[in-house]
């Protein structure tokens, strides 16, 4: 990766929360100085997890920000010092009730580059095995399952997948066993 060209000239952070950090940041690029709102979080770890019925989980949650109930993948935070890998099994056993016996790396993206330094690590969980369901206080969820010949037909069909850190994925896998 190609770093920019130009040098911070200043920080000012305007909110430091439990999720997130909101700073103005000031850059010199070109001779010109130039001002960006960016908001750092915890990179997190998205779950796409095949069931040995060939269903894959797909979580319906409430989600406060837009207001709307919609379907995802399950994800979490990556704490401080965590490996990846190890959130996306911690996660997945603690939004399903499902431990992953075999686990692979799908893609790394950032989320929304132009204003977040979030990562988004995105895994493929198979071989997968009852564990135990241990939600967060504050998450409001329903497991379904989604039989993996029907996906496609729930992601044209259903209006509820609005988020690309469930498309990604999603389109991730459905590209790496295109060529199969």
């Amino acid at each position: 990766m190609k770093k920019i060209e130009g040098k911070e000239i200043s920080r000012e952070t305007i909110f430091d929360g439990r999720r997130i950090n909101l700073s103005v940041a000031k850059y010199n690029i070109d001779e010109k100085e130039i001002e960006r709102e960016q908001i750092k979080v915890k990179d997190c770890a998205i779950i796409l997890a095949i069931t040995k019925d060939n269903e894959i989980l797909i979580e319906e949650q409430d989600r406060f920000a837009v207001n709307q109930k919609i379907y995802e993948l399950p994800a979490g935070l990556i704490e401080e010092g965590e490996d990846p890998k190890e959130a996306a099994l911690r996660e997945l056993e603690e939004e399903t009730g499902y431990k992953a016996n075999k686990i692979e790396e799908l893609k790394v993206a950032y989320t929304s580059p132009g204003y977040t330094s979030e990562k988004a690590y995105m895994y493929l969980a198979t071989d997968l095995e009852e564990g135990k369901h241990n939600l967060d206080y504050d998450e409001f969820l329903k497991v379904i399952k989604v039989p993996l010949d029907k996906l496609e037909d729930f992601i044209n069909n259903n209006n509820e997948i609005y988020s690309s850190n469930t498309l990604v994925p999603i389109l991730m896998y459905l590209l790496k066993n295109k060529k199969k």
